[in-house]
Parts: C-alpha cells; structure tokens; sequence
C-alpha cells in the first residue's frame, strides 16, 4: 500500500507540475486567463481527450496483464510527455509557443495522473482482502479508509506542484519539465523495487504489496485467444456484465451517469479564482487565500475527518461499510450542489465564504462512490469498471468545458444574478440529477 500512495503522489506532481508552468511556457500575449478559448483551455482539452484514449488502453492492460505493467505505461505516458516539453523548451519562440499546448497529447499512451488516481484505487479495493483486512481490521481501518487516504495524497501534490511549477519555470523553462522528469525516474524505481527475477517468472511481482498485486486471478487471467484482441476483451466484459444480477448492473449505471453529470460541474473548478475576482471584487492574494481554505479543508477531510468517522463506524461489526460510504456520498452532494449554488449568487465576501466552504465539505462525493463501488462491484468486472468510470469522468469533463466555458465568458461582466449562471447550472444539475439516482441506490 505505501508504494502505490507514494508512485500516485509522484505521478501526481510530476503531471500537474507540467500543467502549473504551462502558463509562462505560453507566454503573456496572448492572455491565458483561465475559461476563455486560448492555447491554456487547448492544452486542458487535449489533455482531457489523450487520458479518454489512453484511459481504455490501461483497462486493456489490467485485464492481460497486471497493476504493474498499467501503472509503467501510465508512468511511461507522463514521461513522453514531459520530455517532449523538454525538448519544445530549447527551440521556444514567440511563433511556436502553441506547441507547449500539443505536448499534454502525449499522453494519449497511457493516460496522466487521472488515470492514476483510479488505478491506485483499484489495487487498494483489489487487495485489502484476506490476511491484509484481518490486520486492518485490528487497527479499525479498510480499505474505505485507504481510499480516502488518496484524496489527501492528491490534494496535497496538486498543492504543491501548483506552486512548484510556476516557481520553476520562473528560474528556467526547462525545470519544471526537468523536476517531472525526475518524478517519474523515481516512480519507475519503486515500481521496480525490491522485484527479484523469480518473482517476474512466477508472476508474484509485488508480492509483498497487497496494493500493487496482479489485478486478476490466475483463473481470471487465463482468457481464451478470441480475448487477445480488443474485441474479444470487449465482449468478454460484455458477458460478465450481463451475467450480473439487474439490480448490480442498475446501481453501476446510476453511478457512471453521478460521475459523468458531477464531472461536467467540476470542470468550473480551474475559473473559480478568475471568477470570484469579477463577480465579488476581491484581489487576486484574496483569491488564492480562499483557494488555500479550500485545500486545507480537503486534506482535513480526506485524512482525519473521515477515515475517524470509518473507524467509529467499524466498530459496530453489524455495520457495513457501503451504506456509510453511500450516507456520506448522499450528504456530500447535497452540500456540493448547494455550495456551487451560494457561490453563484455571492455578490459580497460572507456570502462567497460560506458558499466555498460549504461546497468544500461536500468534496468525499467521488471517493465516497468509489469506495461505495467496491462492495458492488464484482471481482470479475472490477479493473474494467473502475477505468471506464475514469473514462465517463474525463468525458464529463469535457463536456463541462464545452458548455461552461462560453457561460462563464458570456456572463463574466454581469452585475446581475445572471452572472452567477456557470455555477447555478452545477449546482442544479448535480442535485436534481446525481441525487436523485444516488437516493436509488441501495
């Protein structure tokens, strides 16, 4: 399990380092202001359509193989990408200076951190079984409480390569790309380590880590050969699925329409500091202060405040950790939804805070699904399940882009409540729409 926190928090630097020192790899002309159709929403957009594709290429990958193969071309993926910066930094000209944008594409190999945050997630439900949840069980701690743990691991190295990236590029353009670089070698190294070459034989690699083991039993592993093509790995899973009883396979399609409808509102997250400016008057220090409320409040959450409520919950044995997950899944998003509302409407500063900080207490939605997920989901279908909803999350993604953007342009300078629209359609979609459906799941 250590391992696999610390390659997410290596991988997670090493790709939002990139995407903080894109910005002053642009240049100043012209304006890279978040939310408005220039080369930084370019490099956004290709970033999000390259982890679509190479998101399906890591779920082939889990099933023919293991979690260390997806992890290294995920890991491979970041790389490629942060060299080819690397290499578009020694011919930079004010003419190329859209290239820097193309080389988040690069990541259409193996997806970037996104796709990262699932797989981790994906050896933690895999493996907190057997031996390993008896000694979980000693210290009032599952895999619930492991998942949580990676919300924290992410905010925290999204914190840090935020300012990381900006003060690298400052000294060099090629440090930000250099420091990725060197976060992915180090990744690479705890993939590897301690991996003797009997392990590699015997197909025991990571044997010691029950968050890195292959992702699927021998039994499940030993596919026929019409399974060694994509269309066979596709109808493969298409008969798992349909084997499920209707009322798993019902609860599984409600939760990838919650992601895909919470994504499209998440995508107004990258404005937020931009927006409060116009909308409240506040000064950009003031801006990024609240940002810094907001992420100190995230890693309370994710690492004190839930993983105790878990451990108090656990302690009744007759309570099972799904309808926790699934209590605070539904509690999360009434509070998001709401937030993104006030936030919307806040013309003064009281106003404004009490927006963010609600909205912010509601940021378990997605881990709480996830870590709600791996009691419904089937052993058979687990590593498929969990990339495809990366895969509906990136496309809710881009999806909010296309529609949120132009609002958030179009209302940006309005004084009236018009102005708030971009947040009034997140709130309104994800509580009409996602809690409806979460209310049906059981």
């Amino acid at each position: 399990m250590v391992r696999a926190v610390v390659i997410l928090a290596l991988l997670t630097l090493a790709d939002n380092v990139l995407t903080s020192a894109l910005p002053i790899a642009l240049g100043p002309e012209p304006p890279q202001t978040p939310g408005f159709w220039n080369l930084t929403t370019t490099a956004l957009i290709l970033a999000v359509v390259s982890d679509l594709i190479g998101q399906p290429i890591l779920t082939y990958t889990t099933y023919h193989y293991n979690f260390r193969h997806a992890i290294t071309l995920n890991i491979l993926s970041i790389t490629v990408a942060a060299a080819a910066s690397l290499v578009l930094s020694f011919w930079r000209t004010d003419g190329i200076a859209w290239t820097f944008a193309i080389a988040s594409a690069f990541k259409i190999i193996g997806g970037g951190s996104h796709a990262t945050i699932f797989l981790t997630i994906i050896g933690i439900r895999d493996k907190t079984s057997g031996s390993l949840r008896d000694q979980l069980a000693n210290i009032k701690l599952h895999s619930t409480c492991l998942i949580y743990t990676t919300g924290a691991v992410v905010v925290l190295s999204q914190t840090i390569a935020a300012s990381a990236g900006p003060f690298l590029a400052a000294q060099s353009l090629v440090l930000p790309y250099i420091f990725s670089i060197i976060c992915c070698s180090l990744a690479v190294f705890v993939v590897n380590f301690q991996v003797t070459a009997e392990d590699l034989t015997s197909g025991r690699e990571w044997a010691g880590d029950a968050c890195t083991q292959p992702l699927l039993s021998p039994a499940l592993a030993s596919h026929d050969t019409s399974s060694a093509v994509p269309l066979g790995f596709i109808r493969t899973y298409s008969n798992r699925w349909q084997n499920k009883p209707s009322t798993i396979r019902n609860a599984l399609k409600l939760l990838g329409l919650v992601f895909l409808l919470a994504a499209i509102a998440k995508a107004t997250r990258p404005l937020f500091i931009t927006y409060i400016q116009h909308r409240v008057g506040i000064t950009p220090s003031e801006a990024s202060s609240l940002w810094l409320i907001r992420t100190v409040m995230s890693l309370v959450t994710f690492s004190t405040f839930l993983p105790t409520v878990v451990t108090l919950w656990s302690k009744n044995p007759l309570r099972l950790t799904g309808t926790l997950n699934l209590y605070i899944a539904k509690i999360s998003i009434v509070l998001l939804s709401f937030g993104a509302i006030l936030i919307g409407v806040a013309r003064t500063r009281p106003v404004l805070v009490s927006g963010l900080i609600i909205n912010t207490l509601g940021v378990a939605t997605d881990l709480a699904l996830l870590s709600f997920a791996a009691d419904a989901v089937p052993d058979s279908i687990a590593g498929f399940f969990y990339m495809m909803i990366a895969s509906i999350e990136s496309a809710g993604t881009l999806i909010g882009i296309g529609i949120l953007y132009p609002l958030y342009q179009m209302f940006l300078d309005d004084n009236t409540p018009l102005g708030g629209i971009p947040y009034y359609v997140c709130g309104v979609c994800v509580h009409i729409a996602s809690f409806m459906r979460i209310a049906n799941l059981k």
